[in-house]
Parts: C-alpha cells; sequence; structure tokens
C-alpha cells in the first residue's frame, strides 16, 4: 500500500467513527491523537486535499452553507448587513464523507476495519459490520466459528503466551507496537461481551508485525476451525 492512500484510509476510518460533520482542525488533532506525532503533516494535509478534490469527502464553509440561511444581522450604525459584508475570523471548514467514499469504503472495507480496529474506532467498526456485505469477507471467520468459553479461554491463553514470547526479543519501536497490539486483543478477550471479529482482526495485524511465531500460528488455527 502507498504510503499516501495510508494517510487517505486513516482519514476516512476517523470519519466513519465520527456521528457528525468534523471540521478540519478536529480531523487533523484525532489524526494526532491516533497515530502520533511522528506521522508527517504535510502527508496529511496532502492525503485530506485528495480526499476533497475527488469527491470522498465534502466540503462545507461555514460563512457561506451556514451564514446564508441564517437571520440578518442588524447594525446599529450600517443597518441590515448581508452575509457578504461580514468577515469571519477563526472559523473552520466542516467536512463530511461524500458521494465517492460509497465505493472506496465498500472496496476497502478490510483494511478501514483493521484501522478500525487497531485504534479503537469502535463506531467506525460497527458502520463497517452494517455495510450491505459479508463480514467474513474481511474478518476471515467462518460462518459457524462460535466464540465459545472454551474457545475463550485458550484465546487468553494464547495471547499471554505471545506476550511472553515477545518479551524476549530486543525493545524497538516493532516489539512495542506488537505489545500494544496484544493488549488491546486480551482486553477484548477478556471483556464480558467479547467481539472475536476485532480480536480476529488484530491478531491479523499482529502476524504482519512479528510474523508467524508459535502463539500466533496458534491463534490464527484457534480461530479458523471451531
Amino acid at each position: 500500500m502507498r504510503v499516501e492512500e495510508a494517510y487517505e484510509l486513516r482519514i476516512v476510518a476517523i470519519m466513519l467513527e465520527a456521528s457528525k460533520l468534523q471540521t478540519w482542525s478536529e480531523i487533523n488533532s484525532k489524526f494526532s491523537s491516533k497515530f502520533g506525532s511522528k506521522e508527517d503533516y504535510q502527508l496529511f494535509r496532502t492525503a485530506l486535499s485528495k480526499l476533497r478534490d475527488d469527491g470522498t469527502l465534502i466540503e462545507f464553509s461555514p460563512e457561506y452553507e451556514a451564514i446564508e440561511t441564517a437571520i440578518s444581522v442588524s447594525h446599529p450604525t450600517h443597518g441590515e448587513l448581508e452575509p457578504y459584508d461580514l468577515e469571519f475570523t477563526g472559523m473552520d471548514e466542516f467536512l463530511s464523507l461524500g458521494p465517492a467514499s460509497v465505493s472506496l469504503i465498500n472496496e476497502k472495507s478490510s483494511i478501514l476495519a483493521e484501522f478500525a480496529a487497531e485504534l479503537g474506532l469502535a463506531n467506525a467498526l460497527d458502520r463497517l459490520r452494517k455495510l450491505p456485505i459479508d463480514s467474513r469477507k474481511w474478518t476471515g471467520l467462518p460462518s459457524a466459528f462460535v466464540f465459545n468459553d472454551a474457545v475463550k479461554s485458550r484465546c487468553i491463553s494464547l495471547l499471554e503466551e505471545a506476550k511472553s514470547e515477545l518479551s524476549n526479543e530486543r525493545q524497538n519501536s516493532k516489539v512495542d507496537h506488537a505489545h500494544d497490539l496484544l493488549t488491546a486483543a486480551l482486553v477484548l478477550a477478556q471483556s464480558n461481551e467479547p467481539e472475536p471479529e476485532l480480536v480476529w482482526l488484530i491478531i491479523q495485524r499482529l502476524a504482519t508485525v512479528i510474523g508467524l511465531t508459535q502463539a500466533v500460528i496458534g491463534l490464527q488455527n484457534l480461530f479458523k476451525v471451531n
């Protein structure tokens, strides 16, 4: 995947998480908090512009979209003022998903779901799950899979085993990232209402980060055979 495309899809994932219009600064803030300050700000700006240009995101100007519908402003000296007479400062552009987002979201639902699961974007993942597509296409779970108590217990055991394997590795950014993924998977697996799709997506991501260790292979087999 191109680096630019990854930035674009991360922004779309954040927009899917949102339940209302987002301003440019809100998206930037959420992007930074989710992906860290090490991210390239110029790439973020380029990705956001690309999404606006191709109609994946649509932009609303608060000056022309909102103010024009407001009641005319009355000034004690100048009388009635029209919107074009006013100058606004500190107002941000509003953005929402545009018409081109439909095909992109369906085509890239697997990657978007991976981002959503990894970053705890629960609302985004829920919206992706409700799309009129078979979720197995992006989770890979068999239709008959059941996350029962026995599977849950084995899953937790294997996740803890994977953390133990990881503790023997030399600390670096990749190991730290894998540790965060394992922690997230354990929290989800141990919850009262675990979501196996989320756990499975994290396991898939984990395999790309640290490779097929004994515990990761065990987890993959556990989720594919039930």
